[in-house]
């Protein structure tokens, strides 16, 4: 919770960056590929609510069938470009690149495992209330045997919890009735499930 906390934040920074600076990076002096670029590295949460979005939409398409038309093969090609960005960054880096390779499943995992509080801080970032400074837990061990829980930091379960486990069961009841009905949305929603779980 602490690695989500963390990142939440950095969510909402960003994000109110770019409202507080989105018009003054337009009227910069820039060439129009570099606003461009600068709006989308100021957006790139955004991703997060439209990963909520389409999980949403999943449900009734699949049982009004409206999924069987779409070209999901070219969709599975396109989900490519990150894999080979990051096979290609680490064996570039990296001379074991092989073996940290083996983490990326994890990566993926986290990524959607933290659309749910990456979503709750894309709206917070646009809402005009004053933003509390949530700390990120820091529990200060030092040697084995220190206990962590017992730290005045220790994060309690709070509503982004209890959505994210509704998020597995509906990722889970979406991927139990795409087996008889579309196999190749199984893989989707297991990774779903699994991130959010």
């Amino acid at each position: 919770m602490g690695f989500t906390r963390r990142e939440s934040g950095w969510a909402t920074g960003t994000l109110q960056c770019r409202r507080k600076l989105g018009g003054t990076l337009l009227r910069s002096p820039l060439n129009g590929w570099q606003k461009l670029e600068g709006l989308i590295h100021l957006g790139g949460y955004f991703l997060h609510p439209l990963l909520l979005f389409l999980l949403l939409l999943t449900l009734p398409m699949l049982l009004l069938r409206q999924l069987n038309g779409l070209p999901l093969a070219a969709l599975g090609l396109a989900m490519l470009g990150s894999p080979v960005q990051v096979l290609l960054s680490q064996r570039r880096l990296y001379d074991d690149w092989a073996r940290r390779l083996l983490y990326y499943p994890i990566f993926m995992l986290m990524g959607v495992g933290i659309a749910v509080s990456n979503s709750l801080a894309v709206f917070q970032a646009f809402s005009n209330k004053p933003l509390p400074f949530r700390r990120t837990p820091k529990f200060h061990v030092e040697g084995r045997g220190q206990a962590w829980q017992a730290s005045r930091y220790t994060l309690t379960f709070d509503r982004t919890l209890w959505i994210e486990l509704l998020f597995t069961g509906y990722a889970a009841l979406i991927g139990a009735l795409a087996v008889t009905r579309l196999p190749g949305l199984v893989p989707f929603m297991l990774l779903y499930a699994l991130g959010f779980g």
